[in-house]
Parts: structure tokens; sequence; C-alpha cells
């Protein structure tokens, strides 16, 4: 038997015996409607046509991510997000059974972590798209001296405050001069992460 086949955008060509052994494709935007015609054939004779329609879905899109996710260690974490219809998310970029549940990530350890998801329209599924997740240091805790009127934080990146007025405007040195009696500790915040509170 031979086969003709009306439109080639699906990815088959026009003509052909046999089986149709060409891969079909899709690479627009909306389903493609092909029309094959089967011509059966034996010792020269035709037989009766018969016919067959193929819809060709595109492939969908990737999801859309953030390319800048971070966490702080030990601090909860929410789920991840992305942009797109029924997400299946994944630990492999192949393989494995997607999860309708988007990932809480562990912050337990410092590390870069990487998550998949992918997203299914008109019951087809886009490839992978990749997510890195960043989880940050938790910055030392700070350990203040007092020398005069002067106090000293150990570490960087302080935000003063007065135990009981609250954060000090402007108060982000290592050194802090109090203006008035009373107690003073500082929390170290290094790249959007906080230090537990300093000593009092």
């Amino acid at each position: 038997y031979s086969w003709i086949n009306n439109d080639t955008l699906i990815g088959i060509n026009y003509y052909g015996t046999g089986n149709i052994s060409d891969t079909a494709k899709n690479t627009g935007n909306a389903p493609i409607e092909a029309l094959i015609k089967v011509i059966p054939s034996n010792n020269g004779c035709i037989g009766d046509t018969s016919s067959f329609t193929i819809t060709i879905k595109p492939t969908p899109s990737k999801p859309i991510v953030s390319d800048s996710i971070y966490f702080c260690q030990y601090m909860p974490a929410s789920a991840l997000y992305a942009i797109g219809n029924n997400l299946l998310w994944y630990s492999s970029l192949n393989g494995g059974v997607g999860d309708t549940t988007a990932p809480i990530p562990s912050t337990d350890i410092i590390n870069n972590l990487f998550f998949y998801v992918s997203q299914t329209i008109n019951g087809c599924e886009s490839t992978r798209e990749k997510l890195k997740v960043n989880i940050r240091p938790k910055p030392q805790t700070p350990i203040v001296n007092q020398y005069g009127g002067e106090l000293i934080s150990s570490t960087y990146g302080n935000q003063w405050y007065n135990l009981t007025n609250g954060p000090i405007n402007n108060a982000n040195g290592q050194l802090y001069f109090p203006q008035n009696t009373g107690y003073y500790f500082t929390i170290s915040t290094i790249n959007g992460c906080s230090s537990d509170t300093s000593n009092i």
C-alpha cells in the first residue's frame, strides 16, 4: 500500500509506501491536523482508499521561573514557585515521576540545590525548566565588647538596637556610641541573612 499526506507541516512526507516512519512535529503555536489517505494495491490492482486524520499539538514552552532564589540557612523556606499550567516538579532533568506539589527546599546545609519543573497544556508536557536555589550561610552571632562609652561588634553588617526602643536609625557600623544609658545589642545581616542576637 501507499499513502498521501495533505499537510507536510506535521513533519510527514507528502507521499510514501508501507508504514509511516517519519516523526511528526509541530513547531507552531496551534494544533495541526493532516489527512492521510491510504491506497492498498496488490498485483497491480488498486483497492478502496481509506483515510484517517492525525492531529499534532504544539509542545508547550517551559514554565517561567525566577533566576534568583535564595533562602537563609536554618530559616523556614517557602514552596518553590513557577508560572505555568498544570505544573509538575522533578528532582532531575530527565526521568522520574513529576509531583504536582511544589517542593520546599531544606535549609539545613549551605549549598546550591537544583529543581526542575514542566507545564502541561492540552495533554502535552513541556521540557523541564531548571531552578537553582542558593542556601546562604547564617552569619556568626556578633560578640559585643564595651570600651568606655564605645560598643564594638565582632563582625560587620550590623544593625544596633536599644532593648527598649528597638532598631536605632543609621546605627550600622561595627562601632556604636550610645547616646543614652540603656541596654544595647546588634544583629548582623550579610547577603540578606541575619544572625542571632548578640550579647546585651
